[in-house]
């Protein structure tokens, strides 16, 4: 099994060569792998980048080595601190990478995923035979998020106006 950390260099270099390319003005780079390009890319065009932590290093990778985890939440919040604004999709997450909620900077903003009031146990009925396609596009890992579950659901086929997407890394 190749690593993550084997794949990031091309990852950055394939980002680099298309932001250089595109020339954008503003920049949403995506955790870690899309701020570091960003960030690259900034220092030289002065573009502001708008960092959204969706996960943070120290929840993507098993860590028994408390040293590692304090490197991966310093580069989450070196992130934070030299970006022009970020996002996140729940307050935790600044806990989750060593920032005090006193400590949050004005200009970092939360971004709910989802309505903080929306019901889980509701059953959802669709009228007529339109397929419908459920999505999820992610990281693949075991474990989390219910990937396990949705390609339950698809190998079943019980869900026959079902159509599953599921793609990441």
């Amino acid at each position: 099994k190749i690593s993550f950390a084997f794949y990031l260099p091309i990852w950055f270099i394939f980002v680099s060569y298309h932001l250089w390319r595109i020339r954008p003005t503003v920049i949403h780079a995506c955790n870690f792998e899309g701020f570091f390009p960003a960030y690259c890319y900034s220092v030289f065009t002065r573009a502001p980048v708008v960092f959204d932590l969706w996960d943070a290093l120290i929840g993507r990778f098993p860590v028994t080595s408390r040293g590692l985890a304090d490197v991966l939440r310093r580069i989450d919040r070196f992130c934070f601190n030299h970006s022009s604004t970020a996002l996140v999709p729940d307050p935790e997450r600044f806990e989750q990478v060593g920032i005090p909620t006193k400590a949050v900077s004005p200009k970092w903003e939360v971004v709910y995923n989802s309505d903080t009031v929306a019901r889980t146990d509701q059953k959802l009925s669709f009228k007529g035979k339109t397929p419908i396609t459920v999505a999820y596009v992610g990281v693949m890992s075991n474990g989390i998020r219910g990937l396990e579950q949705i390609i339950g659901l698809a190998r079943s086929n019980i869900l026959k106006r079902y159509h599953f997407v599921i793609a990441g890394y």
